[in-house]
């Protein structure tokens, strides 16, 4: 059976060829009906022999026209022997390469001291439906226990982080050959989607308790759900909505979409420039692919 990748570069390969021999094909049929007008012109406006060394009305084809055409073709040559030299183990280990530097990147980046505080993409808000409640505990003199709440969202988020390597680990080491295809054929977060896919469940599920673990530590935390329900309890006199208490999935989803926002961002910097990535496998993939 052939691989699935080297057929579709192959295709391309070679309908950018036919592509190439038909232009120059024409090229030389429109040059050809030029010369034989203009030589039929000729003859009928004079009678009289062309003196010696005159034009005969034929061009010989000029050596930059075979120049260009001899380049495109070796250039097209090039890129199949790049692509029939890689194999289905080179496709998936090359994908997989490539998948473990974006998310080691992304995990480590995410798990440092203010890895989600200082970082504006993905810094953790105070959550969108219960800011009311943030503008009641500021009221009640809780301003100083507020941002400090904020903060704590993010230093949980962060230590959470901590646990996404291993995870992100097991789910590449179990990449497919099919999902190394779909991935390098695919749009410029295909390699982030197929993590999401495959060990976005089991990240949430590794950060809960962490979240819940780190939340507990700062003292607006403990008032929390108090402070909710309390909330919660007059919002319907307030004409105001209900809030969630909930706030350990909050946290733990929010830092879950953060590390793959960061993994797509480095998703894009491999498919951009291979070159600078380490592994040459992943240099010949994107190389022959962007």
């Amino acid at each position: 059976m052939k691989r699935a990748l080297t057929i579709i570069a192959v295709a391309a390969l070679l309908v950018s060829a036919q592509d190439v021999d038909a232009q120059t094909s024409k090229k030389k049929t429109r040059k050809v009906v030029k010369t034989t007008k203009a030589t039929t012109t000729t003859k009928s406006s004079t009678s009289t022999a062309a003196p010696a060394g005159a034009a005969t009305g034929t061009t010989a084809p000029t050596s930059a026209s075979t120049s260009t055409t001899a380049t495109s073709k070796s250039t097209l040559a090039t890129g199949l022997s790049s692509i029939l030299s890689l194999s289905n183990s080179d496709y998936s280990n090359g994908l997989k390469d490539a998948l473990k530097i974006a998310a080691s990147k992304s995990a480590e980046s995410a798990s440092m001291l203010d890895g989600f505080n200082k970082n504006l993409d993905i810094r953790i808000p105070f959550p969108k439906e219960a800011i009311a409640v943030k503008e009641y505990a500021v009221k009640l003199g809780l301003q100083y226990q507020v941002d400090i709440f904020e903060e704590k969202l993010n230093r949980a988020a962060e230590e959470a982080a901590k646990k996404a390597a291993p995870i992100f680990l097991a789910a590449i080491v179990n990449m497919s050959f099919a999902d190394a295809a779909k991935i390098v054929t695919g749009d410029k977060n295909a390699a982030t989607l197929y993590l999401r896919n495959t060990a976005g469940a089991e990240l949430a599920n590794q950060f809960k308790p962490v979240v819940a673990d780190a939340l507990s530590q700062v003292a607006i935390t403990k008032y929390w759900k108090p402070l909710v329900d309390k909330y919660n309890k007059v919002a319907p006199f307030l004409a105001k909505e209900q809030v969630n208490a909930d706030l350990e999935q909050y946290v733990t989803n929010k830092a879950v979409d953060g590390l793959f926002i960061l993994v797509e961002k480095e998703e894009g910097k491999i498919r951009q420039e291979p070159a600078k990535y380490g592994s040459d496998l992943v240099k010949k993939i994107f190389g022959t692919t962007k």
